[in-house]
């Protein structure tokens, strides 16, 4: 399942995403389709939460780094939370040269909140390392 909630800010619209249990590829296109179309101006974000995702499957791995391509290519930053061990795994294998790479850009771990309490915040994910706690609750989205 694919969710979005947009947060307005003056900088521009962060958009928190969310996919739960298993993302195959008619999510991730759903997911980008749905982003695609978002009136998002430079200096948007959007933050794509995994941490419910009990499953990404291999092909839906592409569609993610495509996507995130092309937000970034309007001025939107992308940014990957709530990555296991086995879904950044199943990302570097899926993405296949790219994979790797397009982890150490756009994953996270931590609350990805700018002045979070977190001390682990907006940190790049490292290779086979578990998320700390965080995630919609968490991010105070009222």
């Amino acid at each position: 399942m694919v969710q979005l909630i947009p947060h307005w800010r003056p900088q521009g619209v962060t958009v928190w995403g969310r996919l739960t249990g298993h993302c195959g590829v008619d999510e991730c296109r759903a997911l980008q389709r749905l982003l695609l179309r978002m009136p998002l101006r430079p200096g948007s974000r959007v933050v794509l939460d995994l941490s419910a995702a009990r499953h990404l499957h291999l092909r839906a791995v592409p569609r993610l780094i495509a996507l995130a391509e092309r937000l970034q290519d309007r001025g939107t930053r992308f940014d990957l939370v709530g990555l296991s061990a086995y879904l950044a795994r199943i990302v570097e294998l899926g993405g296949g040269l790219e994979g790797r790479d397009f982890l150490e850009r756009h994953g996270l771990f931590g609350s990805p909140l700018p002045g979070s309490a977190d001390p682990g915040a907006g940190r790049p994910a490292r290779r086979g390392a578990a998320p700390g706690p965080h995630g919609l609750a968490a991010a105070s989205l009222n």
